[in-house]
């Protein structure tokens, strides 16, 4: 296990954030041609309100139309669920708990209970919590751009200035809560998968796996350590699975994962039996 990303899902945390950066550099090229008839003193005092509120409407309706590539996004919240699931699978049977048989056997098993547990409604869920928390984004960036071009208007910026102003709250508004965004749901997702599989096998209780940051920080004493401040709490803690839903991730960007510890009454799934029986 990756001490650094007990998640293991450092490849979609990563192929998500490159969907998020894609759609804010079309955005971003798409103002700079907006900015192309722009020259500063062009208006005058009693007129910049309605140019702001036609700014503010036509930025608007471009993140709507313009919105951040769901399909990739969900199918990474959906291939990090996924992730968790085979994660259940392959520790239960590293621990000896299940057998399926010959590997080849083994892997076909594995494969139709993935298929079958990734249709249930918990990845729905997982991907509408995503969408929406992206949704949200697009009023606050457009409020916070339409007052940076106020103010840049006011202040007779010419054009290159106007630009990187609006750029400037973009990336540090949208782009980055954005990445911080998709980021965590891919962990909540993985987590998810995780959990939903260990209740299909009769796991009893779980423990945190908690994430160590590449570089020391301080604690509350002033020391110098190499644990997360705020997912230390949660190490070495024994939760029921009822529990552990929810508290992962601890935090935006976290990356901790669970690991099964309640396991004297794991078996093969329902559906795992179904499988199996299909194929006898």
């Amino acid at each position: 296990m990756n001490k650094m990303d007990p998640s293991g899902t450092a490849s979609l945390r990563k192929a998500a954030v490159e969907t998020v950066n894609s759609h804010y550099r079309f955005v971003i090229s798409t103002l700079r041609k907006y900015l192309k008839d722009y020259k500063p003193g062009k208006f005058m005092p009693e007129e910049i309100p309605v140019v702001i509120d036609n700014f503010h409407l036509y930025f608007l309706k471009l993140l709507n139309n313009n919105l951040i590539d769901n399909a990739k996004i969900s199918k990474t919240i959906k291939d990090s669920y996924s992730k968790g699931v085979k994660k259940a699978v392959r520790t239960l049977k590293a621990k000896e708990l299940i057998n399926l048989s010959s590997p080849e056997f083994a892997r076909g098993v594995e494969s139709a209970y993935i298929r079958t547990l990734t249709q249930n409604s918990n990845i729905e869920q997982l991907i509408k919590f995503n969408s929406r928390s992206l949704n949200t984004i697009n009023q606050t960036v457009v409020d916070r751009v339409s007052t940076s071009v106020y103010e840049g208007i006011r202040s007779d910026y010419n054009q290159l200035q106007m630009f990187h102003i609006m750029r400037s709250a973009i990336q540090k508004v949208a782009v980055n809560r954005a990445r911080t965004t998709v980021r965590t749901e891919i962990v909540r997702a993985q987590a998810c998968g995780l959990l939903d599989s260990f209740a299909q096998m009769g796991v009893d209780t779980v423990m945190i796996d908690v994430e160590k940051p590449p570089k020391l920080t301080t604690n509350s004493k002033g020391q110098s350590v190499n644990e997360c401040p705020l997912c230390k709490p949660l190490e070495n803690r024994v939760f029921t699975l009822q529990e552990a839903y929810g508290l992962i991730p601890v935090h935006p960007n976290c990356r901790c994962s669970v690991r099964p510890i309640g396991t004297d009454n794991v078996k093969l799934p329902v559906m795992l039996n179904d499988v199996i029986s299909d194929n006898d």
